[in-house]
Formats: C-alpha cells, sequence, structure tokens
C-alpha cells in the first residue's frame, strides 16, 4: 500500500487492521511533494525494498527507521533466496538483544561453520555489521532440515526449490464465523489436495467481510504455518460477478444477498487473473464457516 498523503492518514485507514508483524502488508507514504518516502509498515516485507526504489526514482533519501536495518546493515528476517527462517517469531527478541551489545556465532547443523559452504547464505551476513563472535550468547544456525529454534538462536533452513507462491485461496462465511473452524476448512483442504502452504499468496474474499476476524484469521494461520508473509484482499461485488462465467457453483440465493453469484470462487478467480485456473471447487465446512476455494494464478 503506497499512499501518497500524510502518514497519519494512512496510520488511522490502517490501525483497526492490525494484529501482528508477520501479518502486516508493505505500507509506505510518499510526501505530496515527493521530497519523503517512508514505510510505515512492512518494513522487511517488502517496504523497506520499495521505499528505496521509490526514493531512487525521486532522488531523494528513503526514511528507513527498523533498528536492525540501520545498526547492523540487515534484515535477519529476510534471508536470501533458497532459505527460510524457521523461527520468524523469535526474530524480535533476537534483534533486541543484537541492540543492546550481545554478540552472535555462526554455526552449520550444531557444527562449527566454514565461510566456503554456502557461499551465498554466508556472504549476505558477512557483508552485514552483525558482531560476531565463537562465545556468543546469540546463534545463527545453517541447517537442511528442520532443527529447534529459540530466542537466542535463529535456524535458517536450507530450500533447494523455494515453491512457487502462485495459489489463491478464496473464502466465504457467515458473520461471526468461528476463526479455528475456518482455519481448519482451509488446512484441511490444502493437505486433501497437496497443496504447500508455502505456496498461497493470499486469502480472498468480498469486501463486505473486510472487518471478519476469521478471513484475516486464516492469513495469520498460514503465515503462521509456513513462516511465510500471507495477507487477505478484499475484491467489490462487481469484481466477482465479473468471474460468474468461469464459476462451478454459482448461486442466486448468494446474488440475491450480496450482488454476486460466488464469493469464495469469484474471488479466487479475481485475485488469481485471466491465466488462473480453478483447482478446488466449493468444499464447505460441516459448522458454521462458508466454503473455501482455491484457485492457481499464471
Amino acid at each position: 500500500i503506497v499512499g501518497v498523503c500524510a502518514s497519519a492518514v494512512l496510520i488511522r485507514g490502517v490501525a483497526g487492521c492490525l494484529k501482528n508483524k508477520l501479518n502486516e502488508p508493505p505500507l509506505i507514504a510518499v510526501a505530496e511533494d515527493g521530497s519523503t518516502v517512508v514505510p510505515l509498515l512492512g518494513g522487511h516485507h517488502g517496504a523497506n525494498d520499495l521505499a528505496i526504489k521509490i526514493a531512487k526514482f525521486l532522488d531523494i533519501s528513503p526514511a528507513i527507521t527498523t533498528a536492525g536495518d540501520l545498526r547492523f546493515g540487515i534484515a535477519l528476517d529476510e534471508p536470501p533466496e533458497g532459505f527460510v527462517l524457521t523461527n520468524p517469531e523469535d526474530v524480535k527478541h533476537f534483534t533486541a538483544e543484537l541492540l543492546s551489545g550481545e554478540c552472535v556465532s555462526l554455526s552449520s547443523e550444531d557444527k562449527p561453520a566454514t565461510t566456503d559452504y554456502m557461499p551465498g547464505f554466508y556472504k549476505w551476513l558477512q557483508d552485514s555489521r552483525l558482531p560476531f563472535s565463537e562465545k556468543a550468547k546469540l546463534r545463527i544456525s545453517l541447517a537442511t532440515k528442520p532443527i529447534p529454534g529459540n530466542a537466542d538462536h535463529l535456524v535458517f533452513q536450507i530450500v533447494p526449490e523455494i515453491p512457487a507462491k502462485n495459489i489463491v485461496v478464496g473464502v466465504g462465511c457467515e458473520r461471526g464465523t468461528d476463526p479455528e473452524e475456518l482455519n481448519t476448512l482451509v488446512w484441511n483442504t490444502l493437505q486433501e489436495n497437496d497443496i504447500s502452504p508455502e505456496r498461497v499468496a493470499v486469502v480472498v474474499s468480498l469486501d463486505l467481510k473486510a472487518d471478519e476476524p476469521a478471513v484475516h484469521a486464516v492469513a495469520e494461520y498460514l503465515s503462521g504455518k509456513s513462516g511465510v508473509l500471507c495477507t487477505a484482499r478484499f475484491f467489490d461485488a462487481d469484481t466477482l460477478e465479473a468471474q460468474t462465467s468461469k464459476l462451478k457453483n454459482p448461486s442466486e440465493i448468494v446474488f440475491e444477498e450480496v450482488g454476486c453469484h460466488g464469493v469464495a470462487e469469484g474471488a479466487a478467480l479475481a485475485a488469481a487473473g485471466d491465466t488462473g485456473v480453478l483447482l478446488v471447487p466449493k468444499v464447505k465446512s460441516s459448522g458454521r464457516s462458508g466454503p473455501a476455494r482455491i484457485s492457481r494464478s499464471g
């Protein structure tokens, strides 16, 4: 989200939707006269990088304020391609410890690391200003399989082939649906169709559901399951109605209620684009939640 306006306007606009940093969209404020560009949210989810690009285009300096970037020249929750941080929830504490003066050691699957192993990863660390020490309290490990991490130990797993994030999950639900029920429906549907949560780019629905906690909970849940940001996005009824000819299960009842013949299927197809394919049509929960549909973009 890029707003050419005062930062306060953007902050007030999104304040009620914020829950945790794993689920924040990149939010950037650009001064109307082009004198300043400030990443407000999602600095490590693309906002800092986009702000730098905008600043370069405007020939100004971006106002990067994230402490880790400023002090150490690195965002630990944004590893290079081919690696994934397995315990992103520990980055905040880990960075705070670094900022308080702690040092960090480097290892590979609990064995001393060598700089000629996985050069791209180590170059990413060595190009930073992290305070390395063999006897440090903090530790960064490189692993080929999941190993436990903690607040003082970040684990980066080698992912030889990162799954393409080209899956869209469309959801619809009754007002006040239990978030856990909708999470379970989506998770089971993904598992039954052999779809990795790492491939889900976005959870989508009708804009009337923009304030529905259960929909946002699904995006947050999938972010936690995969360790990769998944956001929620919403479309108006006209946009979803334009997908009617592609729906597997159009509904006149739904049309009479909200102005489109399908919410979850329509939203999934709208987000997937013209070349998108509906992979999983209408899957309903036995409880109060509505259906979930899954499509693939491109």
